[in-house]
């Protein structure tokens, strides 16, 4: 087997000597912060393990080690797009061992990773869908651990950092609440629902900053219209939460937060309840609600982030909104959204109501809000866009009709019309 040192030396010395065997990149596929990859290992060469990494200026390396012959890997976390919200172009390389001290490196290859529109079969729990490159839970769903979520909240959210895989978690009984900060919640399924919310994470002991990050979990109310004002999902006052390539459904409420990011994920089918939406007796569904906390007055909504989604809602009552930031006191001039980015989403559905609700006191409409390169559906609400018709001081830049025909607002449209 020729060293790599001495062979380099010797083809600087002679050109007739064979340089050393290297590998190659074969293949890579992108889609929304994961790059598969693929190559041939050097030829000749007994490899013992191989490490890709993919790296972009301003941004930290991601790489992945895969031991034995093995010639594929899926790295996550590369980010898709830059500040101005153009894509990331990265260099991918290969660096194969073969346990002796030999390092054989592939020539780098340049891709971006893109956005694909999220669906049930690249969201949620990775159970080996058609098209989908993330590796799948072996046994897909009758591989994950069952677990009750009281006995989740005893027994796994107490310690600072732990990261949570692999469990199917029926909430019927009680909702997950955390007690420890940093938690990452990855290839879990939430079920049923207790209280108002599947998963109620917020803290216990009062004022205390948590974050925690779901990625490749599912939240399933499973149509539950029961419970008035029935959320997947609400982290308290107190929690910055991050949620990538999670599938949340089936609730009347699918989000309610005040700071944290959305990417990647797939939002449907809310659930309509007539008459039982707390505080007051008018029905509703939200997509999302970004609120300012109960606990007191003078707090800011955001940052918030909303990436790479498709929310899709099916309900026809006029006071459904896709998207509604507002405050829970109603009144405070001090509440503000301090940071709002809404960015290469696809929006469907929700032909009752609003595409996006902003309830603030008179003179305190957002002003930091960045709406750009969405995708928006025909069916948007038919009492507008934006309720109330607030643009001033936002940023909305090359948000587009998804198809052609009339919209829920009786206008005629193109396919890619700029919106205005």
């Amino acid at each position: 087997m020729a060293r790599p040192a001495s062979s380099w030396w010797l083809a600087f010395e002679d050109p007739s000597v064979p340089t050393a065997p290297v590998p190659a990149i074969t293949s890579l596929t992108g889609q929304n912060r994961l790059i598969a990859a693929q190559w041939t290992p050097p030829p000749g060469v007994t490899v013992t393990s191989t490490t890709v990494t993919v790296t972009a200026t301003g941004q930290s390396p991601v790489s992945v080690t895969v031991s034995g012959a093995g010639t594929t890997a899926v790295l996550d976390g590369v980010a898709p797009l830059d500040a101005s919200g153009a894509a990331i172009m990265w260099s991918v390389t290969a660096v194969c061992a073969d346990g002796i001290g030999g390092m054989y490196t592939s020539a780098p290859v340049v891709g971006a990773v893109g956005i694909v529109k999220p669906t049930s079969a690249l969201t949620g729990v990775p159970v080996g869908a058609s098209g989908d490159i993330r590796p799948s839970v072996p046994g897909g769903y009758a591989g994950l651990t069952p677990i009750s979520a009281a006995t989740m909240t005893s027994t796994l959210t107490h310690t600072a950092g732990a990261n949570i895989t692999g469990y199917d978690v029926d909430c019927t009984g009680s909702s997950v609440i955390l007690y420890a900060d940093d938690i990452t919640f990855r290839n879990c399924r939430f079920t049923g629902i207790s209280s108002n919310f599947a998963a109620q994470i917020g803290t216990n002991g009062g004022s205390v900053w948590r974050r925690c990050t779901f990625i490749d979990c599912e939240f399933d109310g499973q149509g539950t219209s029961t419970l008035a004002g029935s959320i997947a999902v609400n982290t308290g006052d107190w929690v910055t939460r991050s949620f990538i390539r999670c599938e949340i459904h089936g609730f009347i409420h699918l989000m309610d937060n005040h700071v944290g990011d959305i990417r990647h994920c797939y939002l449907h089918d809310t659930v309509y309840q007539p008459g039982a939406n707390p505080p007051t007796t008018q029905t509703h569904s939200d997509t999302f609600q970004w609120d300012t906390p109960s606990s007191g007055t003078g707090v800011a909504i955001g940052p918030i982030i909303i990436q790479g989604c498709a929310l899709v809602t099916s309900d026809t009552d006029t006071a459904n909104s896709m998207t509604q930031v507002g405050q829970w006191n109603g009144t405070s001039p001090n509440d503000s959204i301090v940071g709002m980015l809404v960015e290469r989403n696809w929006f469907h559905g929700n032909a009752g109501g609003y595409f996006f609700a902003a309830f603030y006191p008179t003179g305190q409409d957002p002003t930091q809000a960045v709406w750009r390169n969405n995708t928006i559906g025909l069916n948007v609400g038919t009492t507008g866009l934006f309720y109330p018709s607030w643009r001033t001081g936002c940023t909305w830049t090359n948000n587009v009709w998804e198809t052609t025909g009339t919209n829920s607002l009786g206008q005629s449209v193109t396919a890619g019309q700029v919106i205005t």
